[in-house]
């Protein structure tokens, strides 16, 4: 999975850099005693400190982080569930939780939580995200426009070569092959169009 501390984008400026600053400084504090805890206690801890200080959609989303590293996808769900709790629009929980859903096959619920983001103006990943998405579902209009619009947000075209296994089932159908190559070529990539396409046997 290509973690959202990858590829997150600055947000705006906050309203108070001082109350921000010193949020994430407390925040900052708290993971680090985290990271020496066991699960139970890392649960009753940060229990803890949602009652008695704020909650926290970072905090669960690092946590998370951690959790998934460690190769512990549910626990990671469900941490990155707790932050979208908290904070509806916290990107980074979307992003990585979209990944997990892609992963497991839940297309349609990864699908709107890249919508969302999408929407939101993130990184080119999540448009990419949807154009894969939507060549396995073979909606090559759809899938025109996504993959458009992170070229243009600034997706390094080599991307595609480096997905070429994963581009190469999806060019198995042929309306799917045949929008590739007329885009592709349109937007002057034929080469990445001869390094990808499928060789008949």
């Amino acid at each position: 999975m290509m973690s959202w501390l990858l590829i997150a984008l600055l947000c705006a400026e906050p309203a108070n850099p001082l109350s921000i600053s010193l949020d994430r400084e407390i925040e900052d504090q708290l993971l680090s005693q985290l990271q020496t805890l066991d699960t139970r206690e890392k649960e009753r801890v940060l229990q803890s400190f949602e009652k008695t200080v704020f909650p926290s959609a970072r905090i669960h989303y690092e946590l998370g982080l951690q959790y998934y590293q460690t190769g512990d996808v549910s626990a990671a769900e469900l941490q990155y569930q707790e932050a979208l709790q908290i904070d509806s629009a916290y990107a980074p929980a979307l992003y990585d939780l979209a990944e997990i859903l892609l992963m497991r096959g839940d297309v349609s619920i990864a699908k709107q939580h890249f919508m969302t983001l999408q929407q939101m103006g993130q990184h080119w990943v999540v448009s990419y995200r949807l154009a894969q998405i939507a060549a396995g579902e073979g909606h090559t209009k759809q899938m025109e426009t996504h993959l458009k619009r992170a070229l243009r947000e600034g997706m390094p075209s080599q991307i595609l070569i480096d997905d070429k296994a994963q581009w190469q089932s999806y060019l198995q159908r042929s309306d799917v092959a045949l929008s590739i190559e007329l885009l592709l070529s349109a937007l002057g990539y034929e080469a990445i169009w001869i390094e990808i396409r499928p060789i008949n046997p």
